[in-house]
């Protein structure tokens, strides 16, 4: 094929429901420009590698499928997958999500092609629970973020006021090389758990993001996964790896006590809630330990939470009203932009 303006990068292990879904959402980009498909298959177990194979059969000028005799983690596929990919720009795609916009690629170059200070664009997406079916449209919103009230995307990273969802970036390729040169502890190596945060983090400090206020992908949360986990002890994990992340980034770029207190404060009312949800008391505990080591504030609405993740009663009470609170803003959304 012609050099591609784009490359497509898709990382998979063990994604074979969802695979082609994945593939399809980007064969089916109307662009004007060519683009190609590098799926860094890491050796899966449940035929995700034979689908693939297959797609390549059917599309050798515009898929490529980067893979091994032997799984290599999550952090070298996707290092090699990078170094395969030709384009210009670089667009990011998980083998669990897809894109359900087809104008998604075509207007993210664009708006690269006609700025050049900017490195990184991102967007809207929707997001959904596999076990339930249901979909959160519009999910930064949903949040109540809005992102031309934060102009540090560095900050509100860590403390949470800024998110990403990686199906959403497309990034300039020579850039991202740049950064992953410059900083190989934290993104050539298996220093933390994560891998998406700190490449944004970085990347934040060199070059200006851009949001496309349109929704553009849809991420799939999963019952278990890298970041999600019904096991305590690897949600106490990532958990710790990713507070341990956001502290190594607020000491290298020396970040103020107040994002400083946001971020820690952020964290552990998160983890608070999922003991919430999950009614796990021995996570509760565990995070209002923390806290009191960390010397969080603990606000009275720290303690219902402790106290409802304890409780059934008072747990269908809190699901209930996030239910119907859910439900109104969902209702609220018809019409608007998907």
């Amino acid at each position: 094929m012609t050099r591609p303006i784009a490359s497509v990068r898709i990382i998979t292990y063990n994604h074979a429901p969802y695979i082609a879904q994945a593939i399809d959402s980007v064969l089916s980009q109307r662009t004007s420009y060519p683009h190609e498909i590098i799926i860094g298959e890491d050796c899966s177990t449940d035929g995700t590698r034979e689908i693939a194979l297959r797609y390549q059969d059917r599309y050798p000028d515009r898929i490529r499928v980067i893979t091994s005799e032997q799984n290599v983690g999550a952090r070298a596929n996707s290092l090699r997958s990078n170094e395969a990919c030709q384009g210009k720009y670089l667009a990011f795609l998980d083998g669990d999500d897809y894109w359900h916009n087809p104008t998604k690629l075509q207007k993210q170059i664009d708006l690269l092609e006609a700025h050049p200070e900017i490195g990184l664009v991102h967007g809207e997406a929707n997001v959904l629970d596999q076990a339930t079916g249901d979909i959160t449209r519009n999910a930064h919103e949903a949040a109540g973020l809005r992102y031309e009230d934060d102009p540090d995307p560095f900050e509100g990273l860590l403390t949470e006021t800024y998110r990403i969802y990686t199906a959403t970036v497309c990034v300039r390729k020579p850039l991202l090389d740049q950064v992953i040169a410059a900083n190989p502890y934290e993104l050539a190596q298996p220093t933390f758990l994560m891998g998406d945060t700190p490449r944004w983090l970085e990347l934040s400090r060199v070059t200006r993001f851009a949001y496309v206020d349109e929704s553009l992908a849809t991420y799939r949360q999963l019952p278990e996964s890298a970041s999600r986990s019904e096991d305590r002890d690897r949600t106490i994990a990532f958990f710790e790896s990713g507070l341990a992340m956001r502290k190594h980034y607020m000491a290298k770029y020396t970040a103020s006590p107040e994002v400083r207190n946001s971020c820690i404060r952020t964290r552990y009312a998160t983890l608070l809630l999922q003991a919430l949800s999950r009614r796990d008391p021995v996570l509760a505990r565990y995070a209002l330990r923390s806290m009191r080591a960390e010397r969080v504030p603990i606000r009275p609405r720290h303690i219902a939470w402790f106290m409802a993740s304890h409780s059934s009663l008072v747990q269908k009470l809190w699901l209930k009203a996030s239910s119907l609170r859910h439900r109104a803003r969902d209702e609220g959304q018809v019409g608007k932009r998907y």
